[in-house]
């Protein structure tokens, strides 16, 4: 299944953490960059509980294509350096901290040809042994950093040249996203999906209401929202993560109304009755009606 998808959602990168234990290195490069371009929206959204399922994942690929091989591909190698280092963390992520400065200090020592770089990946790693942290361990899955650095060292043995130019193609695979609404979101995960519009005619949604949805988010309900979730693979943890980026205010104000001042909420109030009366549509009339309730309850 998760082959024929084009991005991954929560539900699908947790699918990939438990299933990719049993997958070769060929089955499960192609899923582990559908995986590197999907994170990105979830730059800004990191419970411990998701961190935990993007941490497996890619301590599957530095044992897949660092670890395991006997003669590493420096290409797949740097690619899941640069996905790792690009990974946005919190400074509690110890275990995704300390692997990001180990693999920026051999990506260095690699690309540079300097073996000065040497001496500060030995202490590193003496370091990590002394606080006991060079092993990282995630559930059932366990990667030691002197094994990544020992590994890293044939790559040079081979006789990569020195001044190698980056053969990472990360930056070609994660375009920037862009995402202006709900509606505009959920069409990037129909058609990632590959889910026909027909199919979702059987959960009360034709093709129309689709289409206006794709154009118009206010035009459907929550409720509406809540019965599509489930047959696309979402949860709330995915539109936590995307709502946030849009840029328009409207949607800070129509679905985080932790962003909207204290100040500010009799004016929203009064602009989201507005827009009901204008158009009719419910999402507005939702809107006002708990920007309301916040009132009541000050």
């Amino acid at each position: 299944m998760l082959t024929n998808l084009r991005s991954f959602t929560i539900v699908d990168m947790a699918k990939l953490a438990i299933d990719g234990q049993a997958m070769d290195a060929k089955t499960f490069w192609p899923l582990y960059q559908t995986f590197v371009k999907s994170i990105v929206l979830y730059r800004e959204y990191m419970p411990s509980t998701f961190y935990e399922v993007v941490l497996s994942i890619h301590l599957l690929a530095v044992q897949k294509y660092i670890i395991i091989p006997k003669k590493i591909m420096l290409e797949k190698m740097l690619f899941v350096i640069d996905a790792i280092n690009h990974q946005p963390t919190r400074s509690s992520n110890v275990e995704m901290r300390s692997l990001k400065r180990l693999l920026n200090f051999i990506n260095g020592w690699i690309m540079s040809g300097n073996d000065n770089r040497r001496d500060s990946i030995e202490n590193f790693l003496a370091a990590a042994r002394r606080l006991q942290i060079d092993v990282i361990t995630m559930n059932d899955l366990q990667v030691s950093m002197t094994d990544i650095w020992t590994k890293s060292q044939t790559v040079r043995e081979t006789g990569t040249p020195t001044g190698l130019q980056q053969l990472s193609y990360y930056a070609e695979i994660v375009p920037p996203f862009e995402l202006t609404s709900i509606g505009d979101y959920l069409h990037q995960v129909i058609r990632d999906k590959r889910i026909k519009v027909q199919e979702l005619a059987q959960y009360g949604f034709s093709k129309t209401k689709v289409y206006r949805m794709y154009d118009d988010d206010a035009s459907f309900r929550v409720n509406d929202l809540l019965t599509l979730m489930p047959h696309l693979g979402l949860m709330p943890g995915d539109l936590d993560a995307v709502v946030p980026q849009f840029n328009d205010a409207t949607y800070r104000v129509k679905y985080n109304l932790q962003f909207v001042a204290e100040t500010f909420i009799p004016t929203a109030v009064a602009q989201a009755k507005m827009r009901y009366d204008e158009t009719g549509h419910l999402g507005f009339l939702e809107q006002w009606l708990e920007l309301r309730m916040i009132l009541v309850v000050d």
